[in-house]
């Protein structure tokens, strides 16, 4: 009876101890889901700021083209000043004060 008894205490503690496992397997479990959250949010954090880099250099290549286009019509401009100005005499050049 005491051998039993003995026996029955230590499945007592045996359960007791797999219970304590139990719990701390759910804690882990339940810090690896929100671990989890965490790096799913982090990764949409990072989607919408790629995306945001992808438009801002997509506004930055609009930007260039813009400027190349003022820099075609500013060097336009130049060439008919130019073309113009070769195909004027020395005498309108001078009677428009221009000594050269």
């Amino acid at each position: 009876g005491a051998g039993f008894s003995t026996l029955g205490a230590g499945f007592s503690i045996l359960g007791a101890g797999f219970s304590t496992l139990g719990a701390g397997f759910s804690i882990l479990g339940a810090g690896f889901s929100t671990l989890g959250a965490g790096f799913s949010i982090l990764g949409a954090g990072f989607s919408t700021l790629g995306a945001g880099f992808s438009t801002l250099g997509a506004g930055f290549s609009t930007l260039g083209a813009g400027f190349s286009s003022l820099g075609a019509g500013f060097s336009l401009s130049s060439t008919s000043f130019t073309a113009g100005f070769s195909f004027t005499s020395f005498e309108e050049r001078s009677s428009l004060g221009m000594a050269f």
